[in-house]
């Protein structure tokens, strides 16, 4: 076989092979490039190594995974919490979702082209982001598993609260109506009812002893009145004194007999013996119906009383409404402190929905530094040096045109000075030829003057 037989083996011309480039691949738009672009990247620079392109589609669709999440989570949270119906939930969700979605997109895009150690101090603050927003978006999905369990816990809890509320107002509110000041009763008082057996009680003990007073007072008196009664009898019966002169022995209705008499009726008017007698006979009436109107007045008491806490209890048990989020969060934890089966599958599952969230950021660490990322950061590199030179040579066609504006405007200022210059001396050889001219007429002047003289 010749050289030129050799030669002809070999096409000449390569662009008749039917192949593609082998770099930079060709374009793909399949539905891999709409995951990419969540996440941002460059199809471009991956031209150059689609083999990272399944990783990154991939990647894409971790962070719509996520989103997905979100929007589920905050569905369910709004939807338990608030009542809010479907059809409304949807569009909340949706945005919620894109907003996780833009979230996460950027935490991934900002972490293309990192090298080196700058690389872990970035990821490290991803990360931590990554891991507050799981934790928001977890709970709701941990109280949504465990819902029937917390539902009747919360339930149950309610009972118990209305139970020792209804105790502590039976406590503070006693039937026989007296007031309870222990620091726990202050809210816990019912003052505005009316008829309380309390104040009959303490108005029946006020007129026990109003009559137990006057009954002692009457007694005094009426002893009094008593030895004035014998001083009298005896004054009119003659009766001398034994040790003084008061009386005078003399028996008879006399004087002396008459005056005794006398002061005894003062006395007897005076002291008001007769009213208190009265008095006491009313209050001790009093005192013996008292007792039939406490009584009474204990039954209506007690059965208003009984209206009032039951009005109390079904205010306070209409006041809970909707089990809501913190009321569901409290349960939760009473139930993990009751069984550590609970406590563990809690904890489990927090921690799997959070890892699920941080799964943007984690795959892309732990995928450690692609090819892709080289390119990006040397890309990144070369036009940083391409804008460095771009603002070089921008600076210096400023400085350019600053220096020949510069010159210009020296030029120009030579130019009007020669001008100037040559303007003035002008002006200085025409006012030198008009003097000549002066000069030469005057003395002309002088010699035609001369001539005629002479």
């Amino acid at each position: 076989m010749s050289l030129t037989d050799q030669h002809t083996i070999v096409p000449d011309d390569l662009s008749s092979l039917d192949s593609p480039p082998f770099r930079p691949a060709s374009p793909d738009h399949g539905p891999g490039r709409r995951l990419r672009a969540i996440v941002g990247v460059s199809e471009d620079i991956l031209d150059w190594v689609p083999e990272e392109r399944p990783r990154y589609a991939r990647l894409g669709a971790i962070v719509v995974n996520t989103a997905s999440l979100a929007a589920l989570s905050l569905g369910v949270a709004l939807g338990r919490t608030l009542g809010v119906p479907w059809p409304i939930l949807i569009p909340v969700g949706m945005f919620w979702g894109y907003v996780i979605l833009s979230f996460d997109g950027w935490l991934v895009t900002s972490t293309h082209g990192l090298v080196g150690r700058t690389r872990l101090t970035v990821f490290a603050g991803r990360i931590l982001i990554s891991v507050l927003m799981g934790m928001v978006i977890a709970e709701p999905m941990v109280l949504w598993v465990f819902s029937s369990d917390i539902r009747q816990e919360v339930l149950n809890g309610r009972s118990r609260d209305l139970e020792a509320y209804g105790s502590a107002l039976d406590r503070c509110n006693p039937a026989s109506g007296e007031l309870v000041w222990t620091p726990e009763c202050a809210d816990l008082r019912i003052a505005d009812l009316h008829g309380s057996p309390a104040s009959l009680r303490t108005e029946k003990a006020a007129k026990i002893r109003e009559r137990d007073n006057l009954r002692r007072t009457i007694e005094e008196r009426r002893g009094i009145l008593a030895g004035k009664e014998t001083f009298a009898q005896q004054e009119c019966s003659g009766v001398p004194s034994p040790t003084d002169h008061t009386r005078s022995g003399i028996p008879g209705n006399g004087k002396r007999c008459q005056q005794a008499w006398n002061l005894r009726d003062q006395y007897f008017t005076s002291s008001r013996i007769g009213e208190d007698e009265n008095t006491l006979g009313r209050l001790n009436e009093e005192i013996n119906k008292a007792d039939g109107s406490i009584q009474e007045a204990e039954s209506t008491y007690r059965t208003a009383l009984a209206d009032a806490i039951h009005a109390k209890l079904d205010k306070k048990q209409k006041h809970y409404g909707r089990i809501g989020f913190l009321e569901e969060t409290a349960a939760l934890a009473r139930l993990a402190d009751q069984s550590h089966a609970v406590l563990t599958g809690e904890w489990l599952l927090r921690i799997l929905l959070v890892l699920v969230d941080c799964l943007p950021a984690l795959t892309k660490l732990m995928s450690g530094r692609s090819r892709y990322d080289d390119l990006v950061s040397r890309q990144s590199a070369e036009g940083q040096r391409l804008h460095e030179r771009y603002l070089a040579r921008r600076s210096r066609q400023a400085l350019a045109a600053d220096d020949v504006e510069l010159q210009q405007i020296e030029h120009d200022f030579r130019i009007a000075s020669e001008r100037i210059n040559e303007a003035d001396r002008a002006a200085r050889a025409d006012r030198e030829t008009e003097l000549d001219l002066e000069i030469e007429n005057l003395a002309a002047r002088f010699r035609h003057a001369d001539s005629t003289a002479a």
